[in-house]
């Protein structure tokens, strides 16, 4: 009998998924995740200038959704997905994170926000031994894995390297994907890209926030994804990418800790797809 209740329960909470709860979740997206960043880390005179300057880098227009809705529907055509789920998309050209909601058969933007993707060309600044900048692999994948940000800095005191503590690391494994090489077989450097040789090799990815001093929106990262604390909050609140983490209603994760505040538990998807361009 409990469990009958439990599945009208949710079925009666989905059916109730309407414009007024969609509008809701874009205007939480838009106050917490990007006013919120801009407060968080742009000094009060440059606040309206640097809101200005989101929106402008963000905007995407008709023509680019209707495309992004096309391209989405077709990667995850042999997907399994509820009737409204949320779904992750990264646009590596645009350096974009999309947070989609489909609702039936119709996929609705919830928000925009600047990441930052893996940047190839850093190998440069390699020295041997050090880690390699990888080109953030495409493709569609399933968030079954991850933990949290355990806060620590690294040697500068003001790079952290997951974010602060206890963000969500959302760990996708070992990826196909390539580098350059940038010694000769003696382990002399190469500066001149010309020289480079280019490899296949795999990456440990993950997408994670990433507290420095540079700002999102160009590539920088090592190959993994980064986003803003701020974005990180959001999607661990709202269960965006937990839908593996539940069952029966309970977490199972069972090397993190489940979210402090839990929202949205009946929209939580899987998928994370990453694509170069539309």
């Amino acid at each position: 009998m409990n469990k009958i209740f439990l599945i009208l329960i949710l079925l009666i909470s989905t059916s109730l998924l309407n414009a007024t709860n969609i509008k809701s979740i874009q205007d939480e997206f838009y106050k917490n995740v990007v006013k919120q960043n801009l407060k968080n880390n742009t000094p009060k005179k440059d606040y309206k200038k640097r809101l200005r300057l989101h929106r402008l880098n963000t905007k995407i227009n008709s023509k680019y959704i209707k495309r992004l809705e096309i391209k989405v529907k077709y990667m995850l055509l042999e997907k399994k997905i509820n009737e409204n789920e949320f779904i992750s998309v990264v646009d590596l050209k645009k350096q974009l994170f999309i947070l989609l909601l489909k609702n039936k058969n119709k996929l609705t933007i919830i928000g925009v926000d600047l990441i930052s993707s893996g940047e190839m060309n850093k190998e440069v600044e390699v020295i041997l031994g050090e880690d390699h900048y990888f080109k953030t692999p495409a493709g569609v994948y399933s968030i079954k894995l991850g933990w949290r940000s355990d806060g620590t800095f690294k040697k500068d005191n003001v790079t952290l390297r997951y974010g602060l503590k206890d963000r969500f690391i959302y760990y996708i494994g070992m990826v196909d994907t390539i580098r350059y090489n940038t010694f000769t077989k003696d382990k002399t450097k190469l500066y001149k890209k010309e020289q480079w040789q280019l490899l296949s090799d795999k990456v440990n990815l993950a997408m994670h926030s990433y507290t420095e001093s540079s700002r999102l929106g160009v590539k920088d990262s090592h190959g993994c994804i980064r986003i803003s604390n701020e974005l990180n909050a959001f999607l661990d609140k709202n269960n965006v990418l937990y839908k593996n983490f539940y069952k029966q209603n309970n977490w199972k994760l069972k090397h993190s800790k489940k979210p402090k505040i839990s929202k949205n538990k009946n929209l939580a998807g899987e998928y994370l797809i990453i694509f170069d361009k539309i």
